[in-house]
């Protein structure tokens, strides 16, 4: 059973053997939409367009980006799918259960992900540079 469908019964008895198929098909018929800026949050997600793409997804603590979103699209189903060891997916409390000590390690954790992806792009651009001060300099000694 999806998150989803355990909240929204969470109180109702409904016969076990016929339990997923049915609230799955309810979901199906009365709520198309599945990726919802609530859902879309709740799997970690945050809206990070730019120019070129208006439709990108961001995991605030992996910082995958995905786009192309359907509205059928399930986002926690998409984030495992695509970054199965984010921290985030792999914690085993709800964010606010976690201790201060627990937040401060996650929060370290995060930090790591965040520098390596900022010293990535740092280091490409630089290699890029000197590639392209490289190709300068040939083209001026060849004259």
């Amino acid at each position: 059973m999806t998150r989803c469908t355990a909240m929204i019964y969470e109180n109702k008895a409904l016969p076990t053997g016929h339990l997923e198929r049915n609230v799955t098909a309810h979901l199906k018929r009365h709520l198309p939409a599945v990726c919802l800026p609530l859902q879309m949050a709740s799997a970690g997600f945050v809206h990070c367009p730019s120019e070129n793409e208006p439709d990108v997804a961001c995991c605030f603590f992996c910082l995958i980006e995905l786009e192309g979103w359907e509205p059928d699209d399930d986002p926690w189903t998409e984030h495992v799918k695509r970054s199965p060891n984010c921290g985030f997916l792999t914690m085993n409390k709800d964010f606010i259960e976690l201790t201060v000590a627990e937040f401060f390690c996650m929060e370290k954790e995060r930090l790591k992900v965040y520098f390596r992806k900022v010293w990535h792009k740092k280091m490409a651009y630089l290699r890029d540079d000197i590639d392209q001060t490289l190709e300068g300099l040939k083209s001026q000694l060849d004259i």
